[in-house]
This record gives structure tokens, C-alpha cells and sequence, in this order.
């Protein structure tokens, strides 16, 4: 890559994370309009669990891509708000599981339209054939650049280097 040709706004990283952005923004003023009193992400946590209830603490960092400790305090919120309980783990007591109440489910019935309304506005004016295309080459690179991380951090620990906030010293 030529420095001098690198228009940051047009590269790849740059339009992933915008995207997200906002998709975020408008997801959390769907789920307000919709009388919501959660945020987007804490939506997305739910989602993960309505998928698969019973998960783990790290599942939902590792799917969600945030560190652990974001995640905990994400989860806090909503144990307060009566959206989840957390269960021993009957397997390995060091952990918790985190399941949905009755309050989480009710508020999937009454927010999900609003996720249906915000995707639908996102892939407004895009075909099917290149929302697909989009979706795999995504695919691609998430799973491509797992693998990069994975191996660079296999054997690290210790080194200075923090895999979940990605934050090196100076060695």
C-alpha cells in the first residue's frame, strides 16, 4: 500500500466500524421509539441469549467482541433491571450462567420489531445478490483475521500484551 494513496475513509476498517456505528445509532433510536429503556448493545446481549439461553460470560464476549470485563458490567446493569439471573454453573462452580427472565422475554416481543425496522432501513436500496457478497466476504475476513489473532496470542501471555484490550508495553 502506497502511504500517499491511502484514503482512510475508503479503507475497509474504517467502513466496518462506521457501518457499525451506524447501525448501532440507529438500532437505539428504533428500540427508543419503541418505548425501550435498554441500550443497543444490551439488546444484542439478549438476542445472544434468546438464541442459545444458558450461556457463559466469556460466550458472550467472545460472540460479541468486547472484553470480559465490559461485558460484566453490560450484564450488571441488566441482573438489576431484571433481564437476566445468573445460575451456578452445576458443571464448573467458578462460573455462571446466564439465563432470560420472563421481564427479558417480554421485552423481546415488544422491542424485536424494532431490530426488523432497523435492518430493513440499513438494506434499503441493496439487492439481495450484493447483500450476500457483502455478508461473505465479511465472513471471510472475520474468520481470517480470528485465525491471525488466535495464533499471535497462542503462548503471549505474560508479554506484555493484553489480547483482550490489545494494549502492549513498552518491552
Amino acid at each position: 500500500m502506497n502511504d500517499q494513496k491511502y484514503i482512510i475513509n475508503d479503507s475497509i476498517g474504517y467502513l466496518a466500524g462506521r457501518v457499525k456505528r451506524e447501525l448501532t445509532r440507529l438500532l437505539a433510536r428504533n428500540l427508543c421509539d419503541a418505548g425501550g429503556e435498554i441500550t443497543a448493545e444490551q439488546f444484542s446481549l439478549l438476542m445472544m441469549l434468546w438464541l442459545e439461553d444458558g450461556r457463559n460470560q466469556q460466550d458472550l464476549a467472545d460472540l460479541y467482541g468486547k472484553d470480559k470485563t465490559s461485558i460484566a458490567r453490560m450484564l450488571q446493569t441488566m441482573e438489576r433491571h431484571g433481564l437476566i439471573v445468573r445460575v451456578p454453573d452445576e458443571k464448573d462452580k467458578r462460573n455462571n450462567l446466564l439465563y432470560i427472565t420472563q421481564k427479558g422475554l417480554e421485552i423481546r416481543a415488544k422491542l424485536f420489531p424494532a431490530l426488523q425496522s432497523s435492518l430493513q432501513e440499513t438494506e434499503a436500496g441493496i439487492s439481495a445478490e450484493e447483500l450476500e457478497t457483502c455478508k461473505s466476504v465479511l465472513r471471510k475476513m472475520v474468520d481470517h483475521l480470528s485465525r491471525i489473532n488466535d495464533e499471535a496470542y497462542k503462548g503471549n501471555k505474560g508479554d506484555g500484551c493484553d489480547e483482550e484490550e490489545i494494549n502492549c508495553d513498552d518491552k
